[in-house]
Order: structure tokens, then sequence, then C-alpha cells
């Protein structure tokens, strides 16, 4: 199953994982299956507004770091970002 990939409703794994406060599983999605933190269910609610709506600081402060993003990956992976 493709990382990005939506249900009926368009909704992420990534998506679910912060909605649900799963920082970690959020972190394994951005940085190893580099999920699109932009992607949007089908009322245009993103996985940051998710996390907010839920108040889930750890996945928050993951979309708002931006460590995980392709230029970063090999240094995150390192433990060095």
């Amino acid at each position: 199953v493709p990382v990005d990939a939506a249900d009926a409703w368009g909704c992420t794994a990534l998506w679910a994982a912060c909605l649900h406060g799963h920082t970690d599983m959020a972190r394994v999605l951005l940085v190893e299956g580099l999920a699109d933190h932009t992607t949007a269910d089908v009322e245009d609610r993103t996985p940051m507004a998710m996390a907010r709506l839920q108040d889930h600081e750890g996945c928050i402060r993951l979309l708002q770091v931006r460590k995980w993003e392709p230029a970063y990956h090999h240094l995150w992976s390192l433990g060095l970002a």
C-alpha cells in the first residue's frame, strides 16, 4: 500500500497518526515513508490541522520542525538533526 494511500474520506495514515497523537508513527511515515504532509481529507483538513484540533504537541512540533524533509533525511536517520 502506498504511504499516501487514502480512504474514502481522503484520510491518510499520516492524517490518522496526527489525529490520534501517534508522534512516533508520524515520524516513521515522514522520514522512512516520505509521506506528504500537505495531503488533506475531503473536508480540506491536513495532518497539521488534525494535530492542532486535538492539541497533540508532539505531532505539531514534528510537522513544524521540517527536519524530516528529504534534504534532512540522512541527518535525521543518523540522529544528527
